[in-house]
């Protein structure tokens, strides 16, 4: 952790994150420095955990984490806003901001604590809303990009190199729901059934009852991956239960 309160991380041609693809020992996707996602996570930890020790009286910890909630909320916005695109830098380091649109931003917006304002989120939302969203989860890079890749095909390489940089995860879409829900709550219950209910088609051509790890960047958005993919299936039936949980408000 830095001075100012966010969390430093990667260097070389280590993958520090979910964007882990490696291709001739080089990362596809390198991130390095403050990635927004780490932060975010790193803030949301924080401030759970010291919700728990003051909860147990553990003063001890209270005392050593209490000012770190703070010191993020200050910096993260100033750290990874960028104007132009109007939405959050995916990482900054040395070489300043790496302003792609891609989906890690949202876990700053769908997280139970989170350092932004309702007004950044909105603006998140409708970054990725345009960008990213697709029938079968978010996009892993904007398709404007140059570095996109629409389809997710070819040798085990070529995959690879198209995994974090185009192709389309499910399990993305839970996150996506979260920050929405957090602005519109009831209000955006029917969005999230109409987003989740186009697999149930897909369950029953590609992988009999279950849902693909991941899918192509464009349309048809053809499955790849695992033919059954823990990480999508749990995100759908968590994103079920948000919608039962909403609907009982």
């Amino acid at each position: 952790m830095h001075a100012n309160g966010l969390i430093w991380c990667g260097e070389g041609d280590v993958p520090m994150t979910w964007m882990d693809s490696v291709v001739n020992g080089k990362p596809v996707t390198p991130r390095s420095g403050y990635i927004v996602e780490i932060c975010a996570l790193w803030y949301n930890a924080v401030c759970f955990a010291l919700d728990l020790a003051k909860d147990m009286e553990d003063n001890e910890f209270v005392k050593e984490f209490e000012d770190i909630p703070g010191l993020v909320k200050e910096n993260f916005l100033p750290t990874f806003w960028c104007e132009s695109r109007s939405h959050l830098a995916d990482y900054v380091n040395d070489q300043g901001q790496n302003i792609f649109t891609r989906p890690n931003q949202l876990f700053a917006c769908s997280l139970p604590y989170t350092p932004l304002e309702d007004e950044v989120i909105n603006s998140v939302l409708r970054a990725c809303s345009g960008e990213l969203l697709t029938t079968r989860g978010l996009r892993t890079l904007a398709p404007k990009n140059p570095l996109f890749i629409s389809r997710c095909e070819g040798d085990a390489d070529q995959r690879h190199r198209a995994y974090h940089q185009g192709s389309v995860w499910p399990w993305l879409l839970g996150h996506y729901i979260d920050a929405q829900f957090r602005l519109h709550g009831r209000g955006f219950v029917d969005c999230a059934r109409d987003l989740i209910g186009v697999f149930e088609e897909d369950m029953t051509e590609h992988g009999i009852g279950s849902i693909a790890e991941l899918y192509d960047g464009n349309p048809p958005y053809r499955p790849h991956g695992c033919t059954s993919s823990a990480l999508s299936v749990a995100e759908i039936l968590r994103v079920m239960n948000l919608i039962d949980k909403y609907n009982t408000l």
